[in-house]
């Protein structure tokens, strides 16, 4: 079994013991945050830093 399908059978269990409501929060909460543009600002593996200087 390769790791995606571990955690795509690990998810679905969660999720048939997480409370609807509480559930329905979570998948607003992460709707929100991709939608508000910040994972844009995420540093990536490779990209270039600028360090703050003194």
């Amino acid at each position: 079994m390769s790791l995606t399908a571990k955690l795509d059978t690990i998810g679905a269990g969660a999720e048939r013991n997480i409370a609807p409501v509480a559930l329905k929060q979570m998948h607003q909460a992460t709707e929100e945050r991709q939608n508000s543009g910040i994972l844009d600002e995420m540093i990536r593996p490779g990209q270039p830093q600028s360090y703050p200087t003194r």
